[in-house]
């Protein structure tokens, strides 16, 4: 399922466009409740996760190009059951903070109730408290995620996982609280 039904977005200033560039900023995530998902390893992750629960991902967007030359990220979003809309290289640029990312997607932040996590009687769940740089962040969530981690929970105090370009896209079985 792709976006070849739909016209091509071509101008970087429409609204849809503003709207995914906000998302580059902490009160754009704040009030949309998504994030933005740039670049191929982190979007397939993304649509993984999104096959698995239909609960991750808002929409994609990719180059016309990108979306001919890669069968996996067709059988991929024919599998999560989301199209990607395909846009102009300026338009993707417009919308994503990295410089060639050729695709990106909006999901929906994943931030369950403590509470209920807790009742839920998870096996193992990591926090990072004070944990201030991206890479160390992303490499506690990603041993998390190997170690069947159900849960991933950040201190205010620590970094987030949904800054641009760190985005680190939570598996299928894992939540991310703040």
């Amino acid at each position: 399922m792709t976006s070849y039904e739909e016209p091509v977005m071509s101008n970087p200033r429409a609204d849809k466009v503003k709207a995914v560039a906000r998302l580059a900023t902490r009160a754009g995530r704040k009030a949309s409740g998504h994030y933005l998902v740039e670049g191929p390893q982190a979007v397939r992750e993304a649509l993984k996760a999104h096959a698995a629960t239909g609960q991750v991902l808002v929409s994609v967007y990719a180059t016309e190009h990108f979306l001919g030359s890669s069968s996996e990220f067709s059988e991929l979003l024919q599998d999560a059951q989301i199209p990607a809309r395909t846009v102009t290289e300026q338009v993707l640029a417009a919308m994503a903070d990295t410089i060639t990312p050729h695709i990106i997607a909006v999901a929906r932040r994943n931030e369950p109730d403590l509470r209920e996590l807790l009742d839920s009687a998870p096996r193992l769940i990591a926090v990072l408290c004070r944990v201030q740089d991206p890479g160390n962040a992303g490499t506690i969530l990603r041993a998390a995620d190997a170690a069947g981690a159900d849960a991933v929970l950040f201190t205010k105090a620590a970094w987030t996982s949904t800054t641009p370009r760190r985005c680190a896209p939570p598996s299928a079985r894992s939540s991310t609280c703040r």
